[in-house]
């Protein structure tokens, strides 16, 4: 029996695989313009920088004609980076697309080897993953985003989000998270005294430290970090229970569908954001480890073990048949 193949490995397997298949998607799109139909597309800019600055107001550029079917192809293709484009920032142009069945079919291919490419890096140490982007010289958040795919699309709401972006752990995937990242740089746990003062492996120690203090490495906890301006979008789309999601990139489905209903995005204002953005948590007020910001559930709801099955939330709506 082989040996189970490296995330690197697979990562060389996939991936070029998902960039032929992909710009074979560009290519038709471009050649199809005549039998594609835009029904909203825009464009957000690139901030050219990594910082993220939540006051800062942000201008869309609603797109029409050639323009839009060339970011079309663009933004549904594209993994590596742009220029001008942060390491720290994605490609965006949320919209609503209706297109003929053989392209569809072909980005639903796509979804798959995006769903297992996403699927094997489940669990890998972060410096694997940074390890596997670096060979690829891509985006992992677009190589990985999958494209959505309406049946039968029959209202769309764009808005912007500034809340939280949570990413639930449990304390002993932590813990190994942060072994890890010293075993890559020492070969070994160092002491306090190996570590260079105030360097990001102090950071790190202090972490490892603080979550074996707590109580379980069974606990659930969760990673907060302060919400960014991200694009999402309450959808029905046929009788399924209307959801919403995050929407970085155009919804698509078969152009002979009528054209949904569609609140557009608009301009981002700091200043109504604020106003909009929930309050209600079911956090403590602290971090229990302020570096990584892992906060603990209130009594009322801390959880310890395996987390119940439940969608990861990255728009995974593939159909494999």
């Amino acid at each position: 029996m082989s040996p189970p193949k490296s995330i690197i490995e697979i990562g060389h397997e996939l991936i070029p695989q998902l960039e032929q298949q992909l710009q074979e998607i560009a290519t038709l799109i471009r050649a199809s313009k005549d039998h594609i139909r835009i029904d909203a597309l825009y464009r957000i800019p690139f901030r050219n920088k990594a910082e993220v600055n939540r006051d800062d107001p942000i201008e869309i550029i609603t797109l029409e004609g050639d323009d839009a079917i060339a970011m079309a192809a663009e933004v549904l293709t594209a993994i590596q980076f742009g220029a001008g484009q942060s390491a720290r920032e994605t490609l965006r142009a949320p919209g609503a697309i209706g297109l003929p069945s053989l392209i569809l079919e072909k980005i639903r291919s796509t979804n798959l080897l995006r769903v297992e490419l996403f699927r094997a890096l489940e669990g890998t140490p972060l410096m694997l993953r940074r390890r596997l982007w670096r060979i690829h010289k891509g985006s992992g958040t677009q190589t990985l985003r999958v494209t959505p795919i309406l049946e039968d699309p029959l209202h769309i709401r764009f808005y912007w989000d500034t809340g939280s972006v949570f990413k639930r752990w449990l304390v002993s995937d932590l813990i190994k998270q942060c072994e890890d990242q010293l075993i890559e740089t020492f070969g070994h746990r160092p002491s306090v005294s190996e570590v260079v003062e105030q360097s990001v492996e102090t950071h790190t120690l202090l972490s490892l430290e603080q979550l074996e203090r707590l109580n379980s490495p069974d606990e659930q906890v969760a990673v907060r970090r302060p919400g960014t301006p991200h694009i999402r979008a309450r959808v029905i789309d046929g009788d399924i229970q209307p959801y919403i999601c995050s929407a970085a990139v155009p919804f698509v489905y078969d152009i002979a569908c009528p054209r949904p209903e569609i609140k557009a995005l608009v301009n981002y204002c700091p200043v109504e954001a604020e106003k909009e953005r929930p309050k209600r948590t079911l956090l403590v007020d602290k971090p229990c480890v302020e570096h990584m910001k892992v906060y603990q559930y209130l009594p009322a709801h801390r959880k310890f073990g395996p987390f119940e099955s439940r969608s990861s939330g990255r728009n995974v709506r593939v159909k494999s048949e």
